[in-house]
Order: C-alpha cells, then sequence, then structure tokens
C-alpha cells in the first residue's frame, strides 16, 4: 500500500521502479496537493517493495500525464490550485528526470513548454512525445490537438510541432485513455465536451514523428472516461473509469493488439547513376516499414521508410550508395 491515499495523480513504470507522482493525498489531518514522488521496486511476483520518496516535483499538481522514454520520467501540464486563493491554474509545463540506478529521480529539469495550458493525456512512441486532446485552460475549452516533439539523445526535448489532430466530436477529447504499442497510438473513450463516448480510434506513427489518419476501432460497451490504460505482452488492458451518468466503474477490458506483419522480402532492383533501388515486398497493404543500412552489420542507420500499396510493393532508394564501398540493408517494423 501506498503510504496514504493518493488521487488524480500520474503512474508509470522505468527499470522495473514504480513512480506514483503529484495529485490530492489523503492523511488523517485531511487533503492536500503534493508534489511528491514515490517510488519502490517492482519484485519479480509482481508484488512492490517498500515506498521511499525522491526528488519532488518542481510544482504541485493534478491532473498530471506522465511517460517513459530511454529510462527518463516526462511530466507533461495538469493543474496547480493556490491553497490561499482556492483558485486553479492550468500548466503548460513539461519536466523530465533521470532514473538512477537505485530507482531514484535526479532534479527535474525544466523542458520546452506546450504551446497551451493544458491537462491531456501524454504518450511516448519511438522516441517521441505525445500529448493528445485534454482540457485546455481550467475546462473551458476541450481541446483536439495533437501535439508531439522528439527526444534528443540525452532526453531533452527538441520543441513541439502539432499532427494529425483527434476526430471533432466522434473522438474523445478529455479524459481519454490512451496507449502507444505496435508503432501506433490507441485512444479510447473519453468526453468531447458534450457528453461521453464509447469509440476507440488508432493511428499510425509515421517515421518522422507525425502521426497517419485516426482510424476507428472496437467500441467500448459504453462510454467511459477517466480510465487506466496499460500494455501488457499483445493486449491493451483498460481499468476502471466513469461512464456519463457519474459512476465509478471497476470493469476491466482487453484489447488485441494487430497481429505483427510477416516478414518482407527485400529485393536489388538496381542501381543508376549513383542511386541505389530496392524494393520491399509483402503479403499485406498499408504496412510501415523502415530501412536500415549498414557497411559492416553492426551499426545501422536510418535511411528512410514508407507505407505498402495495394500491391504490397514498397520502393527505396538510397542516394548514397555510391559513396561506400559495400552497404548491407534490412527492413524494420514498427515505425519508426
Amino acid at each position: 500500500m501506498l503510504p496514504e491515499g493518493v488521487e488524480y495523480h500520474a503512474g508509470v513504470t522505468g527499470n522495473g521502479i514504480l513512480y506514483v507522482l503529484g495529485g490530492f493525498h489523503f492523511t488523517e489531518n485531511g487533503m492536500y496537493l503534493a508534489n511528491l514522488v514515490y517510488y519502490a521496486k517492482i519484485n519479480p511476483d509482481g508484488t512492490v517493495g517498500s515506498w521511499q520518496t525522491t526528488s519532488p516535483l518542481p510544482q504541485t499538481l493534478y491532473f498530471l500525464s506522465a511517460s517513459v522514454w530511454n529510462n527518463t520520467v516526462y511530466v507533461v501540464g495538469g493543474e496547480n490550485l493556490n491553497p490561499d486563493t482556492g483558485i486553479s491554474t492550468v500548466s503548460s509545463n513539461v519536466y523530465s528526470a533521470t532514473i538512477q540506478a537505485d530507482g531514484s529521480l535526479s532534479s527535474w529539469v525544466t523542458q520546452p513548454s506546450l504551446p497551451v495550458n493544458i491537462y491531456a493525456q501524454g504518450e511516448v512512441a519511438n522516441g517521441m512525445l505525445y500529448v493528445l486532446g485534454g482540457y485546455v485552460d481550467e475546462g473551458q475549452a476541450v481541446g483536439s490537438s495533437v501535439y508531439y516533439s522528439k527526444i534528443n539523445t540525452g532526453g531533452s526535448l527538441a520543441g513541439w510541432n502539432q499532427t494529425t489532430p483527434l476526430v471533432p466530436t466522434l473522438q474523445g477529447d478529455a479524459y481519454i485513455g490512451a496507449a502507444a504499442a505496435s508503432g501506433r497510438i490507441f485512444t479510447m473513450g473519453g468526453f468531447n465536451g458534450s457528453g461521453g463516448v464509447s469509440t476507440c480510434y488508432n493511428a499510425a506513427v509515421m517515421g518522422d514523428g507525425t502521426l497517419g489518419a485516426w482510424l476507428v476501432g472496437p467500441s467500448l460497451s459504453q462510454p467511459i472516461g477517466g480510465m487506466g490504460v496499460a500494455v501488457s505482452g499483445s493486449y491493451i488492458f483498460m481499468t476502471g473509469g466513469q461512464n456519463t451518468g457519474g459512476a465509478n466503474l471497476s470493469g476491466v477490458y482487453s484489447l488485441a493488439l494487430p497481429t505483427p506483419p510477416t516478414a518482407p522480402t527485400l529485393t536489388k532492383s538496381n542501381l543508376v547513376a549513383g542511386t541505389f533501388n530496392l524494393r520491399l515486398t509483402s503479403t499485406q497493404t498499408n504496412i510501415g516499414f523502415g530501412l536500415l543500412a549498414s557497411t559492416n552489420l553492426v551499426n545501422w542507420t536510418n535511411i528512410g521508410w514508407g507505407f505498402t500499396g495495394t500491391n504490397g510493393l514498397l520502393s527505396f532508394q538510397d542516394t548514397n550508395a555510391v559513396s561506400f564501398p559495400n552497404r548491407f540493408y534490412r527492413a524494420y517494423w514498427p515505425l519508426p
């Protein structure tokens, strides 16, 4: 058990450690908004060890979102409550902290702020940090925008861009569930400003970090928002949440991830004017593959990406091939 009751917080795992960040805390003396960060080791049998505290967040936050990529924890947005005035302020701040060898966190580093004050759903996929939908400025507006930033070597953020927005009115924008897996971003349920939705969507992560078109997936049995979402193996799991009537739910749902594509065939085409043309042949259409190149079969460089067409074919051109005495190629999935 946690040292005290917590709600509207964020939870993530990294390097075999479970972290609980911010939120409202409940003690025998009452409720308070905290910047505390708890962490505990995850044991082999799934239990957790004793809870400890580590570097506190730079500000007290609730409705914050957290993600982990490459040994770094990222905290996005959220809401702060002024204890003197009782006024809430939505944050555009983004922070990061490195996971240390003992599971504690380094001091928090301020990253480039989001373009808007928001509490939303943050997810990390393939070296990109995504922020999806959410409430903007004290919940006065429901946002359908999707922001993303490349994560640089060393963990800093390169800066924010926008990509394919959520589907207005059809897709839940606030209190959605989200997960990144199999080269795609999945969203489920949520509220769109006028009511709850039960639809689920997914979009492919492109090689440049942008998202493809949002595609409709299986629907939930009822509109649900504020749920917990996790990925394990070949399934997405959704737990709890609240329906449009305000009832707190105890249901657990699972969704099978798309089956990985069969291994494609990579064939040589020709070498023309220093450009090496290759063709990737797959039994499936609209599957995103990337291409790596190497001169020694040890160090690989990403040289391109794309999606198979209606004939299952994908063509690549290596314009730098003439610069190397020999070069090896291999395809990979998922992107990037």
